[in-house]
């Protein structure tokens, strides 16, 4: 049977329209879905806690795979679990706030926090050496850490404790990169349609940042936090219904 062309191609454009507005709809909601995440709430959290602590940010938690600050010893940030969690982790899967509701303690399913000036992947490294060191020991995590001679911040032997950027800038400590380049909190890079996180620096500005990329959105550094985010045992969600 016999069609006519422009039928055909009127079919044609017609699969093309469509594919098209799937492929926009696809990208708006992800978008929304960006909007949506509150990774500098955590960032607001920590300069609170530093104008009651001598400019310095929460210290990092020192349950082992909780890359997240120490809620114990930061009261101004209990009253934010629900902004611990990306909206796309909750409606992909509601265990995150079940867990945190569960334990009383906030996680790091959505972001991680660093705790400290953190200048590029190869400080990045160390820390997850130093850090696996200190858990063993059982070290909390409110002083500098240890990193070994010419691996810490500006070139030191150890990680600095994140300091608010007015406390940096008032103090005679050794310089650290531009505190637009240094992230306090990072997105896992698989909370979006589009591969990538925010990423919130320490001069507040978040920027969302393509995985792989420019640091700390490179697959080794992501790599070494999921391996610390895997350290120790995970209750899952399904033994709370037991």
């Amino acid at each position: 049977m016999f069609i006519p062309l422009k039928y055909i191609l009127g079919a044609v454009a017609g699969i093309l329209l469509s594919a098209l507005l799937l492929h926009t709809c696809a990208e708006i909601r992800d978008t929304a879905r960006r909007a949506s995440c509150r990774p500098h709430v955590l960032f607001q959290n920590s300069e609170a806690f530093a104008k009651e602590h001598e400019g310095l940010f929460p210290p990092l938690s020192a349950v082992a795979g909780v890359l997240i600050y120490d809620v114990a010893v930061c009261e101004e940030c209990k009253n934010y679990s629900q902004d611990h969690i990306c909206e796309f982790d909750r409606q992909r899967e509601d265990r995150a706030f079940h867990e945190i509701m569960y334990d009383h303690q906030f996680n790091d399913w959505s972001y991680v926090y660093l705790g400290y000036f953190i200048e590029d992947e190869a400080q990045l490294l160390a820390f997850a050496d130093a850090y696996r060191e200190a858990i063993a020991s059982g070290r909390d995590f409110t002083g500098d850490l240890p990193v070994g001679k010419g691996k810490g911040t500006g070139g030191g032997d150890s990680l600095r404790r994140m300091q608010s950027l007015e406390t940096l800038l008032a103090s005679d400590a050794p310089p650290v990169k531009r505190p637009s380049e240094i992230p306090v909190v990072i997105e896992w890079p698989e909370n979006h349609r589009h591969p990538g996180g925010h990423v919130v620096y320490l001069d507040g500005h978040t920027e969302f940042v393509d995985y792989p990329g420019k640091f700390p959105m490179t697959p080794a550094v992501i790599a070494a936090l999921r391996d610390l985010d895997n350290y120790a045992p995970r209750v899952r969600y399904e033994s709370y219904q037991d």
